[in-house]
């Protein structure tokens, strides 16, 4: 997120960025295959 705020961010005014280390996208699923 750093680098694209330094590098790329010329066309996000008014945008909101969440930086919460994938707290929002919740536990991890754990895939097993069918047997």
């Amino acid at each position: 997120m750093v680098l694209f705020i330094v590098i790329d961010a010329t066309f996000s005014t008014g945008s909101e960025f969440i930086v919460d280390g994938g707290i929002l996208a919740g536990a991890p699923a754990v895939l097993t295959p069918d047997q």
